[in-house]
């Protein structure tokens, strides 16, 4: 089997052409598409949550940070409560700490729900709402 798909023979460079520009073509889009999911998560969390459950929510991913790095578990963390003041903890505690708990729980329905309704549901709602409009058999 041939490993040098640039060598120019029987046509291989074609397939190398069309690869190279295949993805030159796909990167734009896709840099778009990335900007676009990345404004409507921050803005579908920022209208769904407090600051205070985001700021749980960014701790919360520190943590994992924190212990994928496979750091110190008993490095002492300060986490602000809700009335302002701190609480300072083994960062190794912030998975069980219940308001970091229930702000992560928060946190996945407000994102991922919404979003995955907004970028699969609604297309389809449309479609289908066009699909009934056009015959009666699907007005139920």
């Amino acid at each position: 089997m041939k490993r040098d798909l640039g060598n120019f023979t029987r046509g291989s460079q074609l397939i190398e052409h069309f690869g190279f520009m295949f993805a030159a073509g796909l990167k734009g889009p896709l840099i778009i598409a990335l900007i676009v999911m990345c404004w409507l998560t921050w803005w579908t969390v920022s209208e769904g949550m407090s600051d205070h459950e985001v700021y749980l929510a960014w701790m919360h991913v520190y943590g994992v940070g924190y212990r994928f790095m496979e750091f110190d578990p008993r490095h002492d963390v300060a986490v602000k409560t809700a009335w302002g003041r701190t609480v300072t903890f083994p960062i190794s505690l912030l998975d069980v700490y219940p308001p970091v708990l229930r702000a992560c729980s928060n946190l996945w329905p407000t994102s991922f729900a919404r979003r995955a309704g907004w970028y699969w549901v609604s297309p389809c709602r449309t479609r289908w709402c066009k699909c009934s409009s056009a015959t009666p058999a699907f007005r139920r």
